[in-house]
């Protein structure tokens, strides 16, 4: 997929995005904050609880 500078702007509008994983069940259990970079036309992910992310 290409990124174009509309999307890329959009996560540097934020600082934190919250991710509510699911369960093998589906159902949506303890949120996992992700931090979103972007430098040139690349998208960095990292986990915001360090080890204890899902």
């Amino acid at each position: 997929m290409a990124w174009n500078k509309d999307i890329l702007a959009k996560p540097n509008e934020v600082t934190t995005v919250q991710n509510h994983p699911n369960d093998d069940q589906g159902k949506s259990f303890e949120d996992y904050p992700i931090w979103v970079v972007t430098n040139d036309d690349k998208v960095y992910l990292r986990a915001g609880k360090g080890k204890e992310s899902k």
